[in-house]
């Protein structure tokens, strides 16, 4: 099995695996193993860009206004 081309929302959970802690948005591509989970840590994304949101909503009006835009030449 191999991470399929494209994005991934990573729901991080807080110290006791309890409730949602935040939202992360990172490219698939950085996940070359052949692994269902992952384990990441500030030492993982280190040095490259991440998109970290604090509620479902603002992930949500990110991907809306980012995937959601009609594209220019669209008839």
């Amino acid at each position: 099995m191999r991470w399929p081309r494209g994005w991934i929302v990573a729901v991080r959970l807080d110290e006791k695996n309890e409730a949602v802690f935040d939202y992360v948005l990172m490219p698939s591509a950085w996940l070359t193993f052949n692994r269902r989970m992952f384990w990441f840590s500030k030492e993982f994304y280190s040095g490259r860009t991440i998109n970290r949101f604090d509620t479902f909503e603002a992930l949500s009006s990110f991907l809306f206004e980012r995937v959601g835009k009609p594209k220019a030449n669209a008839a």
